[in-house]
Formats: C-alpha cells, sequence, structure tokens
C-alpha cells in the first residue's frame, strides 16, 4: 500500500477545515529577496545619474547657507554703497578683486594710440586697462566670503552647520528638492539564528530481544525523535528600512521597518520498518496509570513507518519617531518612540503508518501556534563618527500583549477509508483553537559599522539580539498523558475523556544574529 497516500490525506486535511491558516512565508521572502536587491541596484545607478545631473545642473547643489558676503565694485577706481547679498556656499568668485595698483588706468600708463575692436568700435582712450599678466575684471559684481573665500562643503561633516536660516531643508523646487537629503534608505541580509522549540520524546526504540510489552516503552527505550529542540539552524531573511527627516538639520525624524526570515523546516523520516529496527510512539496510560506505546514495527507483527516536520516563520515590522537630544560633529543621540509588531508561527505534524493483521492505520497530530505582539517600543540609538567610519548602537524595549492561537487536529485514516477524527496525541479532549492573550516584554540590542563609501552611499555590518517573553510553541503543548478510550480505531470508543488536556504553556524566546547592508541617502 502506498503510505506516502496515508501521509499526505491525514497530514494535508489538517488544514483545510481549521480556522487557522497555514501561514508560509517561503515565497514571500524569495520575493523579498528579489526585490531588495532590485532596489538596490536602483540606488546605485541613480547615484551616477544623480552626480551627472549635478554637474550640468547648478540648481541641485547643497542647500544654501546664509552668510553676508561682501560685494566688490565692478572697476577698480568705482565706489559702491555698503551693502552685503547672500549666495550659495557652492557659488565660488570668479576671480579676486584686483587692487588699483594693479591694473592699467589712465592716472599710471602712457598715452596709448587708439585701437579698432573687431566689431569696428573704438576703445576709448579712459576706459580701465587691466595690467599685463593680470586677468580683466568682470562687468558684474564679484562675491567674496570674508569668511573662508572658497570653503569646499565636507561630504562627511556635520549637516547641522548648513541649517542657518533654512530649517525647512529647501533646496530646490518640487518633490525632489523638498526631500533632497532628508529621505533614506537601508537594505540588508539577515543571518539570524532562533531559539528552537521543545518537544517530548514522540518516536522510540528497543533492541530486537525485547519482548513486545516493553518495546518502546520509556524509559527504558532509546528516544530517535523528540525530546531536544527544533529548528536551531541558520535562518537567511533580509530586513528594508526607509527614513525621513522632517527637517534640513535632521532633528526629528521618522523611521519605517520592515524583516522577514525565510521558512525553517526541518524533517525526520524514518525508512520503512518491517520489525527491525522497532519502532513505537510512546504515551502514559492514565486508564491503567502506565507507560505504554503504540508499535509501528515490531518482528513478526507489525511493520511501518514514521515522520515529523516542524517549520518556522519570523517576521516583524515597526515605525518609529526619531528625536536627536545631542547633535554634533562626531556623533549624535536620538531618543526613539514608536509602535512596533512581531509574529512568529511555528508547526509541528506527526504522522505514523502501521499495517498489522492486514489492516493500516495511519494516524497524524498536527499542532500549530501563532504569536502575534502588539505595543509601543521606546529606546535611544548613538552614532560615533571619525573620518568615512561610523560606529551606531541601538537599545530598545517594547512593552505590549501578545495574542496567542494555538490549533491542535488529528486524524486517523484505517485501510484508506474515510478519516477518523483524532489521532494519538491529539484527541477530543484537547483538539480545536485555543487563544489567549499575555503581557510581553522585548528588548532590543543593535550594533552595527558603516563605511561611507561615497558622500551618499554606506555599506554597513552588524549585530541583532532580541528577547521575547511570554511565546507559545507547539512542542510545548504536547501532553503524553492519553486515555486510550478516546482512540479512534477503537468499534466503540468508551467515553469522551479528559486526557490528554489542552493547558497553555509558554516560554522565552530569542533571535540573534548578523546583518549585512547597503544605506543611501536621497
Amino acid at each position: 500500500m502506498d503510505t506516502s497516500v496515508i501521509f499526505r490525506e491525514s497530514v494535508g486535511s489538517c488544514g483545510q477545515d481549521c480556522h487557522l491558516p497555514r501561514i508560509r512565508f517561503h515565497a514571500v521572502c524569495q520575493l523579498t529577496a528579489i526585490g531588495l536587491w532590485f532596489a538596490l541596484a536602483v540606488v546605485a545607478s541613480g547615484m551616477v545619474f544623480s552626480s551627472a545631473a549635478a554637474a550640468q545642473d547648478a540648481s541641485w547643489q547643497e542647500p544654501p547657507r546664509r552668510r553676508a558676503r561682501t560685494v566688490a565694485p565692478r572697476y577698480p577706481d568705482e565706489e559702491l554703497p555698503s551693502r552685503t547679498v547672500a549666495l550659495n556656499d557652492d557659488t565660488p568668485s570668479l576671480t579676486t578683486p584686483i587692487s588699483p595698483d594693479t591694473v592699467d588706468s589712465p592716472s599710471n600708463r602712457p598715452e596709448m594710440k587708439r585701437k579698432a575692436r573687431p566689431s569696428g568700435e573704438d576703445i576709448r582712450d579712459d576706459e580701465p586697462r587691466p595690467a599685463r599678466g593680470t586677468h580683466p575684471t568682470p562687468r558684474h559684481p564679484m562675491v567674496v566670503d570674508e569668511e573662508n573665500p572658497l570653503e569646499p562643503r565636507d561630504p562627511f561633516g556635520n549637516r547641522s552647520e548648513e541649517c542657518d536660516g533654512n530649517q525647512f531643508g529647501y533646496s530646490g523646487p518640487g518633490v525632489r528638492g523638498i526631500l533632497r537629503d532628508r529621505l533614506w534608505f537601508r537594505g540588508e541580509s539577515l543571518l539570524w539564528w532562533l531559539r528552537g522549540g521543545q518537544t517530548p520524546p514522540l518516536l522510540t526504540t528497543s533492541s530486537g530481544t525485547t519482548s513486545q510489552a516493553e518495546a518502546g516503552v520509556l524509559p527504558g527505550a532509546t528516544v530517535l525523535f523528540g525530546g531536544q529542540e527544533l529548528n536551531t539552524g541558520l535562518h537567511a531573511g533580509s530586513r528594508m528600512t526607509f527614513g525621513l527627516w522632517l527637517d534640513g538639520c535632521e532633528e526629528s525624524g521618522l523611521e519605517f521597518s520592515y524583516f522577514i526570515l525565510g521558512e525553517n523546516r526541518q524533517s525526520y523520516y524514518s525508512n520503512e520498518s518491517n520489525g527491525a529496527p522497532i519502532l513505537a510512539r510512546p504515551f502514559f496510560d492514565v486508564s491503567g496509570g502506565s507507560q505504554s506505546h503504540i508499535l509501528i514495527a515490531y518482528p513478526n507483527f507489525s511493520n511501518g513507518n514514521f515522520t515529523a516536520t516542524s517549520t518556522e516563520n519570523f517576521q516583524g515590522a515597526e515605525a518609529l519617531w526619531r528625536r536627536a537630544i545631542v547633535h554634533g560633529c562626531d556623533g549624535r543621540i536620538d531618543f526613539l518612540a514608536g509602535y512596533r509588531f512581531l509574529r512568529l508561527t511555528d508547526g509541528l505534524e506527526i504522522a505514523s503508518v502501521q499495517t498489522a493483521f492486514e489492516q493500516t492505520v495511519g494516524a497524524s497530530d498536527t499542532f500549530h501556534t501563532r504569536n502575534d505582539f502588539n505595543g509601543v517600543d521606546v529606546g535611544f540609538s548613538t552614532q560615533w563618527r571619525r573620518n568615512r567610519w561610523s560606529f551606531d548602537t541601538l537599545l530598545k524595549l517594547g512593552i505590549g500583549q501578545t495574542h496567542t492561537q494555538v490549533l491542535i487536529k488529528g486524524s486517523t485514516v484505517v485501510n484508506n477509508g474515510t478519516p477518523l477524527s483524532g489521532g494519538l496525541l491529539a484527541l477530543p479532549s484537547n483538539m480545536g483553537i485555543h487563544e489567549s492573550r499575555q503581557f510581553s516584554v522585548i528588548p532590543e540590542i543593535g550594533l552595527t559599522l558603516g563605511y561611507d563609501l561615497t558622500s551618499r552611499l554606506k555599506a554597513t555590518v552588524g549585530y541583532t539580539l532580541l528577547y521575547w517573553s511570554n511565546v507559545a510553541r507547539p512542542g510545548d503543548q504536547i501532553d503524553l498523558n492519553v486515555d486510550p478510550n478516546q482512540f479512534p480505531t477503537l468499534l466503540v470508543p468508551v467515553g469522551t475523556g479528559t486526557k490528554p488536556a489542552f493547558v497553555l504553556h509558554t516560554s522565552d524566546f530569542w533571535a540573534q544574529g548578523l546583518n549585512l547592508g547597503l544605506e543611501y541617502c536621497f
């Protein structure tokens, strides 16, 4: 008989009748990663075109600084009334002032012959002429910065110095001018480890000489699956962060971020056994008051196989308001406040197929949990800069409520017949959807080292540690205390029973790992 068909029916039917959807984010994570690399490519190309456009169009220069500039006369002998004009720092003087002593004028040169211009117009004798080796004085007012005539903009300096008279950060017409130097984006690849979920012993074996009554019975049996943490491997994912400064001085701003880790799946498959090795599913028989088992494979009695699959998904989003507490040339300290959302989804599916006396019985148990956190997030972030290098620290605390949903479902198929309600560990006494709300705290620590590749593009590498209290995991909801009178394979089940019972068990969860990214300031 095709045991895979029984497994698919027994396991697949679990997600069709329940009200808690089985959410799989594998495809979403792939699309997010593709979108992230596409966004980075757009940012890189935009940087190239932006620099080319800036060289041709002076209107997209950096925000002007309002400083007093002296207006020099057009001619050395000309006297102008005292006045000042404010122009852009990035518009350099065409020439420096020329002293009257170095200018060829009627008062300091001999009489010169009249010459004709190429256009035929005569040159006036009293028209001032520059001396040899000097540049002619321009015919328009010259702008001279009394403090620093040609001070270049430091691309890695403090932007708050450029806020004099320009608190709204306007640097050109249209949306592009308003948002220039105020919008930024960071894309990161995540390599995180998550705390796995504990499970009780679910599959055991014994030596071939063990009696049928003692085979696979705890504590003397050997555990093949369970009694350990599942999904402890590396999780890959991505995180995208958008930021907008509400003023040109970067004193107040908004930040939005979203991250997702790809689905981590861990599976255990036992080969089809004809009794060697012995396979059994252990439990405690509450009616008899002793340890018992369901034999999957035993010599000259039954043969079968066992399958278990564990899945795990983790994602979250944030919306934060930033306010600078300290903002200097070498660093800054920001206060953070906002909203945080986290979702952790776990699943554990157990299935076994047993063939004995020309009867095939397939039993499956499904345990799914979903934890949704909603709450406020407060904290501080710091940044220290030295030349092109920067070092950021992050400390946040989330306070809120975790909404937990637990789905327990079981089914049994006999000889490819109609699925019956109930398996081995999921029986009418504990099956269904169970919900609860728990108070939770989520502290987070982050460290990020950055290097400015250009004045707008930065490469980053960082570390994140996140903790989440009162989280429900599927393995913690399994009760090995079972009343065999509820088994659906009995011709006449005796009563409904009270075991296994559902009691919500919560545990602590943490996530930590490395972040590799690129940050671009528009």
